[in-house]
C-alpha cells in the first residue's frame, strides 16, 4: 500500500499489474503500460503474454463523496485509472463475490480508461458447476468464495456504483445472465447490475495529464463503436 502526499500526481507503471483500492484525497491518474511479451521456459520458450491491467480489489471514493459514492458537485477530487490493457473489478468478497448480492456491490468514483482491451469484472466467464481445465470457463472464482462447485449457485455480487466515466476499446462483460445460449456458463447469473453515473466535475478538469477527447477545433476523437439498452 502506498501513500502520496503530493495532492496532485501521475503513477505510472510500466510492464506490470497495478491495485487499487481506497479513498481519494487529492487530484490523481494511475496509468499502466501495454501488453509486453515474455518467453515460457516449460514449453521450449513460447511466447506468451503479460496484460499491464488496473485491478479495483474495494470500494475507491473521493474523501469528500457521499456514503452512497455519489460525488459532491464542485468536489476538487480528481481520479484517473488509465490502463494500456483492461480495468477489472477483482472477484472479492469485498466486491460482492461469493453471491452476495444486494449485500455487496463495489462504489467507484473515477474516470477510466481502458485503451486497448476492456472495463470488465474478473471471472465472467465463470462456471459454477464444476472446475474446468479450460481458462475461458474455470471454476476459480467460485471455488475461492466458498461456494461448493456442483450446485449450480449463482454468482450475482451485487451493483456497480460508478461516478465518472468509461471509455474502453472493447465492451466487456459485467455480467452474464441466465439466458446466454454459451454451455459453459451452465445457465446462471454471474456478476454485477450497473448503476452508472456520470461525473460532471470532470468537465470543469479531468485527472492530471488526461487523454483529450477532442480537437482545438471541438471535434469529438472518439467513436461510438455501439450501444444498447441497459436491462434492468
Amino acid at each position: 500500500m502506498q501513500t502520496y502526499s503530493d495532492p496532485r500526481a501521475v503513477i505510472y507503471v510500466d510492464r506490470g499489474q497495478v491495485i487499487v483500492k481506497g479513498t481519494v484525497r487529492g487530484q490523481y491518474t494511475v496509468a499502466t503500460s501495454g501488453k509486453s511479451y515474455y518467453r515460457l521456459h516449460h514449453t521450449n520458450g513460447q511466447l506468451d503474454t503479460l496484460y499491464s491491467n488496473i485491478w479495483i480489489t474495494d470500494d475507491i471514493v473521493y474523501a469528500d463523496s457521499y456514503s452512497t459514492g455519489e460525488i459532491v458537485p464542485g468536489s476538487r477530487n480528481r481520479l484517473g485509472l488509465l490502463s494500456g490493457c483492461n480495468v477489472i473489478i477483482a472477484n472479492t468478497r469485498a466486491n460482492g463475490g461469493g453471491n452476495l448480492g444486494a449485500s455487496g456491490g463495489i462504489k467507484i468514483n473515477a474516470a477510466i480508461i481502458a485503451m486497448d482491451e476492456s472495463f470488465a469484472v474478473q471471472y465472467w466467464q465463470n462456471t459454477t458447476a464444476t472446475r474446468s481445465t479450460f481458462p475461458s470457463g474455470d471454476g476459480r472464482g467460485v471455488l475461492r468464495m466458498g461456494i461448493p462447485g456442483s450446485t449450480n449457485a449463482l454468482d450475482m455480487r451485487g451493483d456497480i456504483n460508478l461516478w465518472g466515466s468509461v471509455v474502453q476499446s472493447y465492451r466487456g462483460y459485467v455480467r452474464r445472465n441466465s439466458s446466454s445460449t454459451l454451455g459453459a456458463y451452465d445457465g446462471v447469473d454471474i456478476g454485477y447490475f450497473k448503476n452508472y453515473n456520470y461525473d460532471y466535475n470532470l468537465l470543469e478538469y479531468p485527472p492530471p495529464f488526461w487523454p483529450e477527447t477532442q480537437t482545438e477545433n471541438g471535434e469529438s476523437l472518439l467513436q461510438m463503436a455501439s450501444y444498447g439498452e441497459v436491462a434492468y
